[in-house]
């Protein structure tokens, strides 16, 4: 499941999103990376699969479908939560979205 994961569209996006990301000196704002890849954007469209990649992948490890030491082995989860964090956590401050990406907060940061 996980190397079918790792082949799949999502993935490939978050890639370029991870390449565009580490370009900021730290996790930019949701304000920034709206200012520099406006919505609709390619590199928008990146920058947010990082995140929803790091969200499926910590909701499988959660419910048990993968396995949580062989996810951490393979990605650094750390590292992609590092560079994304501040645009999760602005996200989070829209109305009704207090729980966003919580999944791939908590594997990357236990």
């Amino acid at each position: 499941m996980l190397t079918s994961i790792m082949n799949g569209f999502v993935t490939r996006n978050a890639r370029d999103g991870v390449e565009l990301l580490w370009t900021y000196e730290s996790s930019p704002s949701y304000v920034e990376l709206v200012r520099d890849h406006p919505i609709g954007s390619e590199n928008y469209r990146d920058a947010i699969a990082v995140l929803s990649l790091g969200e499926l992948i910590g909701t499988f490890v959660k419910n048990g479908v993968l396995h949580r030491g062989l996810v951490l082995d393979l990605i650094w989860m750390a590292g992609l939560w590092e560079c994304c964090h501040v645009i999760a956590q602005d996200l989070r401050n829209l109305p009704n979205n207090p729980k966003l990406f919580e999944n791939f907060e908590a594997l990357a940061t236990q």
